[in-house]
């Protein structure tokens, strides 16, 4: 394993992390700067509820795919473009090891941008496209889970903090024997609960905003 492959890899995961998709979606394509109405997060929720859900989409689809392509690309450079998601998916244990870390990277890319004086989202966004790059039953599994407590309660931090929990759990389900990936995991879900503890704090204090009404609340 070179260093100097694993050098790239980390970096371009982090630049990919960084670049603010809810900022430029938001002020390039509809004149509107997100940090500048509701929560101030350039996040899907603050999107959503300042701009609009079309807006929201991209930023949601931006976010997903800057993460998925900073975990694809570090598996192509290890394996080439015709063995890179299945490197991903099935990956020897030092290319695990640098394929976690790409992702533990994007995430702090997206929570604390280079571009933004290392402010950020809150990382759900674009941890839902790496964790499809590395295991998509997984993705599915939370996603449908994230939905389903969206649909019934209207608190998106609930429903993050819940996916949260669950995403290691599923992880060392489907790779027992990949701890980079689990550690990974762990280590991405403490992250969430660190960027949602106030959201964690109003909703014990029932004192949380729910999706829908207009105001500044949970973002991803």
């Amino acid at each position: 394993m070179r260093p100097a492959i694993v050098a790239v890899a980390i970096l371009s995961a982090y630049l990919s992390g960084s670049i603010p998709s809810g900022l430029l979606i938001g002020k390039y394509g509809w004149q509107i700067d997100p940090r500048e109405h509701g929560s101030g997060n350039i996040g899907f929720t603050n999107v959503w509820r300042t701009i609009g859900l079309p807006a929201a989409s991209l930023v949601l689809i931006a976010d997903a795919g800057k993460g998925a392509a900073a975990v694809l690309f570090a598996g192509f450079l290890f394996g080439g473009a015709p063995t890179a998601i299945q490197l991903v998916s099935q990956p020897r244990l030092g290319d695990a090891t640098v394929v976690a870390l790409a992702a533990l990277v994007a995430l702090l890319g997206n929570n604390f941008s280079v571009f933004l004086r290392f402010r950020g989202g809150k990382g759900i966004g674009i941890a839902s496209g790496i964790i499809l790059a590395l295991e998509p039953a997984i993705a599915a599994a939370l996603f449908l889970i994230w939905l389903t407590v969206v649909v019934l309660t209207r608190y998106v931090s609930l429903a993050s903090l819940i996916i949260a929990v669950l995403f290691p759990l599923l992880m060392y389900y489907f790779q027992p024997d990949n701890p980079a990936y689990i550690v990974f995991a762990l280590t991405a879900a403490a992250l969430v609960f660190v960027r949602h503890r106030a959201n964690l704090v109003r909703l014990m204090n029932g004192t949380e905003l729910k999706v829908g009404r207009g105001e500044p609340g949970s973002d991803l």
